[in-house]
């Protein structure tokens, strides 16, 4: 009977383990970063995202030392292109209506 015992003891010890060593297992694998899409797991996720930023990053401000475009250009001349513009845009406009409405325009006066 003692024997029986004995190796009832045992058999519940070893199950006992084995369920805890499979929990041990099933909480080691849940402690592991999950896989993102097509398997990638997170911590590569993060480092390709990383890198390409700062490879972005790195290169505008590369750029930006290098070319000094925000020198280069002055107020003025912006404004002088706007009106230039303005300018013929309205030309174009008055020599179509010229055409069209044969010589006079609606916005001149009329004689």
């Amino acid at each position: 009977a003692s024997l029986a015992r004995a190796a009832a003891a045992v058999e519940t010890a070893t199950a006992a383990g084995k369920a805890a060593s499979s929990l041990a297992a099933a909480s080691f694998a849940a402690a592991q970063l999950p896989r993102m899409v097509l398997g990638v797991p997170l911590r590569q996720y993060a480092l390709s995202v990383f890198c390409s930023f700062g490879s972005m990053a790195l290169g505008s401000a590369c750029m930006h030392a290098y070319m000094k475009p925000e020198m280069g250009a002055q107020s003025d001349e912006f404004e002088e292109e706007a009106a230039a513009r303005r300018r013929a845009i309205e030309e174009v406009q008055r020599l179509a209506l010229d055409d069209r409405f044969g010589g006079s325009s609606p916005s001149a006066p009329r004689k």
